[in-house]
């Protein structure tokens, strides 16, 4: 069974490095879905002509990057209803060289807290009690204290965890960890960890809205149904294909699952039938978001680096949002009112924040590293961004994500870093210095 288990691994990693160069060596991947329109995009802020630009799972999910590869389906957005792209914009490689800023604009018990951590400009407003952070080379939860930013203590968890989810409750996290096949449950009151085992490689895990299932895609065709009451698997849900992202509708009854492909498609919670069928979008569609009222989809497209806009209920693609060539679109995240979509940008170590009504770009965020978690604050006023370190930019980014995607921790990484920026100026809050890789992170 090992054996078969490299073979695939093996497999999926070629693939990835051939669609991945072939996407890419494409003159205008972007043609294929019609002449493009650009995107308006906001006028650099103040804040952020003073701050130096620079340019960020490995996934970690970005926690996740992707495993497998599929052409682009653009020939075929015209079927599914999608429009001319939108170009959000990218940054060149030129300006990652410099200091963070923005431009326009395995079980056990807690070790105790360490010190240091903190940053050493003041923290910006309180707008979070507790930051979570999963660290993938250092296979812990890295806890920060919300007002200080003081780093306040580490959970051991399975190897290479790569996603970090909560319960809505804030009474436990999850990871999925890629270098163990298992999944964490972490309970916060008693900093217990139990760990679940599965058959294949958590590429994904999803929270249902009322917390009580986590829905993790396998790389061994199937979604796993996890009850958060006993950390047990309950069922499994049979797919054709690799599951590369999974999330669940408001109302839990729906999982929207991105495939390997380069499709999209709706199927039932309970039963795993088909509700809305396979959905041409990008090349390697290896995350999506939903905004929280579940009217729109966001697929990120690590392949043909862009993201590709779809109506729920009418299960069309409206647009697709281009992020440049390269940009390898990682983790995606919408604040808690639907109006604002940050995209995580792996290649050109960069992230766009993007006003979902008129999907225009308002602000580009630079990094010295490249970047893989996102998540907002709970008021959606600020927005935590993790990052590899400056370390990382000197590695070309399908590297570093095969080393993430088969299973393998790093040598050597260097630490990374939390960045907390304004979500309505773009202008860098703060920075929290962290462990190896940083993949994935939570705010309470």
């Amino acid at each position: 069974m090992r054996t078969a288990s490299i073979l695939l691994e093996l497999s999926l990693l070629n693939l990835l490095v051939a669609c991945s160069q072939s996407a890419r060596e494409q003159p205008a991947a972007a043609s294929n879905h019609g002449s493009q329109t650009q995107a308006p995009t906001s006028p650099p802020t103040a804040a952020g002509q003073a701050a130096q630009p620079a340019a960020g799972a490995a996934m970690a999910a970005a926690g996740r990057p992707p495993a497998s590869v599929s052409p682009d389906a653009g020939p075929m957005a015209a079927s599914s209803g999608m429009s001319a792209p939108a170009t959000v914009g990218a940054a060149g490689t030129a300006a990652m060289q410099t200091t963070a800023g923005t431009r326009s604009s395995a079980a056990g018990t807690a070790e105790s807290p360490p010190s240091g951590g903190r940053s050493s400009s003041p923290p910006p407003p309180l707008s979070s009690s507790k930051i979570y952070v999963s660290v993938y080379a250092d296979s812990e939860i890295t806890e920060i204290d919300g007002a200080s930013y003081a780093i306040v203590g580490h959970i051991p968890v399975g190897r290479g965890p790569a996603i970090l989810l909560e319960t809505p409750d804030h009474s436990k996290l999850y990871t999925a960890n890629w270098a163990d096949n298992s999944v964490s449950a972490v309970k916060l009151a008693t900093r217990e960890v139990h760990a679940i085992k599965e058959s294949g490689q958590p590429f994904v895990i999803a929270m249902s809205a009322d917390g009580k299932f986590v829905y993790s895609g396998l790389t061994s065709n199937k979604i796993d149904v996890i009850s958060t009451e006993t950390d047990t698997i309950a069922r499994s849900i049979s797919m054709s294909q690799f599951p590369m992202s999974v999330i669940v509708s408001p109302d839990g009854g729906t999982l929207y699952v991105a495939f390997s492909g380069g499709t999209a498609q709706a199927i039932n919670a309970q039963t795993g039938a088909v509700v809305h069928p396979a959905l041409s979008v990008g090349a390697i569609p290896g995350w999506i978001s939903l905004t929280p009222d579940g009217s729109t989809a966001y697929t990120l497209n690590w392949g043909s680096g862009d993201v590709s806009v779809i109506d729920t209920t009418t299960w069309k693609t409206t647009t697709t949002l281009k992020l440049g060539a390269g940009s390898d679109p990682i983790i995606g995240a919408v604040t808690p009112d639907n109006s604002l979509l940050c995209v995580t940008n792996f290649g050109t170590a960069n992230a766009v924040i993007v006003e979902t009504k008129t999907n225009k770009t308002l602000h580009t965020l630079m990094f010295d590293g490249r970047p893989t978690g996102v998540n907002f604050s709970p008021d959606g006023q600020q927005v935590y961004v993790t990052d590899y370190g400056h370390a990382s930019l000197s590695s070309d980014a399908n590297s570093l994500i095969l080393i993430g995607t088969s299973g393998r921790l790093p040598s050597n990484p260097g630490p990374g870093r939390v960045t907390v920026f304004s979500s309505s100026t773009g202008a860098k809050l703060t920075e929290i210095a962290v462990g190896q890789w940083p993949s994935s992170v939570v705010i309470q």
